[in-house]
């Protein structure tokens, strides 16, 4: 397997975190470097730090990344919200 597109942005982040929110802080930044792949390769799914519809919201950082970018998301999150019963205890 071989590495065939990476790109990194430095940004300033002036939006605070507010736990629950975390899409209205990350999103701009994503975009931005999805958008800056000009390259012949591009993503068939995406994977990003964050929730999904496993969210208090039911939709997450990866369901705001899939929408916009009409792009499958998943969102691989460190930290396990409690929803519908749900938690890292009991599937």
């Amino acid at each position: 397997m071989r590495e065939v597109y990476n790109d990194t942005i430095k940004v300033e982040i002036t939006v605070p975190y507010v736990p629950s929110y975390l899409a209205f802080r990350e999103v701009p930044s994503i975009l931005e470097l999805m958008r800056r792949n000009t390259s012949v390769y591009q993503p068939q799914v995406i994977m990003v730090d964050g929730n999904g519809t496993l969210h208090t919201r039911r939709f997450g950082l990866a369901c705001h990344i899939g929408v916009l970018l009409d792009i499958p998301c998943v969102g691989v999150s460190k930290t396990m919200f409690a929803v519908d019963g749900l938690t890292k205890f009991r599937a």
